[in-house]
């Protein structure tokens, strides 16, 4: 087991149900009984690894782990955590339903708590982020990262750093495919995924993060921007150029950026009115309207 594992509550751990003592903490006592008891299982187990949850134990991982729940500040946050169901099953998982909060508890703003807690805590959300990305849930990811910025900053530091390197990852594939598009002319096989990279679902992922992030919704919305100017203006794939500016509109970016993609957008959809005009005499948007007209007719007529 290492520090990146999901995090594993020492009750939950060592088959303590109950919580006993009169500072409302376990009782130390009962959770050596309960390693002891642990361990004979282990022995007795064909792998000699006992699973909980996400995590792999073996005898030694068995007896680091109890040996940092004895410290007597470890426990108090252990306890703190087992009694937040929330809490619990985000850390134990990555897991948090939309609906889900975190307790209020004065411990979580505690800088040494943080410390205890940062690396599970960045674990989880980083998982978390990663799901809610290939389920387009960004309703789960808001409300994650709404409980997160209750919890104290230096807990968020790594989390959120963990969560800009998956982002920044996929804005280093659209510099990569801008980079492309540049030298050949060419949109080649990546028309479906500069679709997936601005479809609203993802755009309401990027929407749902916190102000942290507000710099690379910027950088993003003008990699995707680059592209689209690109593709429009070198005539390479005029509707997909756009498509991705129409869909940026909705990124919720500064100010600059955001007049910037407002105004290509207003723009490229003055330029198709007019070119649709100019070709056939008749606007495509006023031919669907004459249409309906026609189909009402038709079906006065019928009645």
């Amino acid at each position: 087991m290492s520090t990146t594992d999901f995090y594993v509550s020492p009750f939950r751990l060592l088959g303590v149900d109950s919580l006993s003592g009169d500072s409302g903490l376990a009782d130390k006592k009962d959770l050596t009984k309960a390693k002891k008891r642990l361990l004979a299982e282990l022995e007795l187990s064909e792998t000699q690894t006992l699973r909980v949850g996400a995590n792999e134990f073996n005898k030694n991982d068995v007896l680091r782990f109890f040996d940092s729940v004895q410290d007597t500040d470890n426990l108090e946050y252990h306890q703190a955590i087992y009694q937040d169901s929330a809490l619990l099953g985000f850390l134990e998982n990555g897991k948090l339903g939309a609906r889900e909060h975190f307790a209020q508890n004065p411990l979580y703003q505690s800088t040494d708590f943080a410390r205890f807690l940062s690396p599970y805590f960045a674990k989880s959300l980083g998982v978390l982020f990663g799901e809610s990305l290939q389920a387009r849930d960004h309703a789960t990811c808001r409300n994650a990262f709404e409980n997160a910025e209750k919890m104290h900053p230096y807990m968020l530091e790594d989390a959120y750093l963990g969560v800009l390197q998956q982002l920044t990852k996929r804005k280093a594939k659209l510099q990569s495919v801008y980079q492309y598009i540049k030298s050949n002319g060419s949109v080649a096989d990546y028309k479906q995924e500069l679709l997936d990279a601005c479809n609203f679902y993802f755009i309401c992922m990027l929407n749902a993060l916190p102000f942290y992030f507000h710099s690379f919704r910027d950088d993003y919305g003008r990699n995707l921007l680059n592209i689209a100017a690109e593709l429009w203006n070198g005539d390479i794939n005029k509707q997909l150029g756009r498509s991705i500016t129409h869909s940026l509109v909705d990124l919720n970016c500064g100010d600059e950026i955001g007049q910037i993609i407002r105004s290509n957008s207003a723009m490229m959809s003055q330029s198709v009115t007019r070119e649709d005009t100019e070709d056939g005499g008749i606007p495509i948007g006023r031919i669907v309207f004459i249409i309906i007209i026609i189909i009402k007719i038709l079906l006065a007529l019928a009645h």
